[in-house]
């Protein structure tokens, strides 16, 4: 069985596209791999130096901000602190009405505009951390 020449050159054509986007796909995933690398490299040096200037002795002294302050300027997602929130809404009022489904429908239409609530932040201490360099 012989393969007609127009076949051929075809069967080659399509090899050679396909030849070709592989190659593109792999440029792409390498370069988009020395990206990430570069990065990594990046925060590591971030992080050796972020604990580095705050370093006393054996010890390290930073506060939630310092640490937020350096996940913001490499992109990192800050920490989080829990807070207490205690809230009220109290309130009397009187309506004229007809009837009590009258009035409470005029209640159901309020609107509250102003409240007041009280935030307090829990503070929590780290205590036997070890870490080495």
């Amino acid at each position: 069985m012989t393969i007609p020449d127009y076949s051929h050159q075809a069967i080659i054509s399509s090899l050679h596209e396909e030849i070709a986007t592989v190659k593109s796909q792999l440029s792409d995933a390498l370069g988009h791999s020395l990206r990430n690398y570069e990065h990594y490299e990046m925060l590591q040096k971030s992080i050796r130096h972020f604990f580095e200037s705050n370093r006393s002795d054996d010890t390290f002294e930073f506060d939630i901000d310092d640490v937020n302050t350096f996940f913001a300027e490499n992109s990192i997602e800050p920490l989080k602190r829990e807070y207490r929130v205690e809230f009220r809404i109290e309130g009397t009022i009187i309506v004229e009405a007809e009837n009590e489904d009258e009035a409470r429908d005029i209640v159901d239409e309020l609107d509250v505009s102003h409240w007041s609530a009280e935030i307090e932040h829990f503070e929590s201490e780290a205590t036997n951390v070890e870490t080495t360099f």
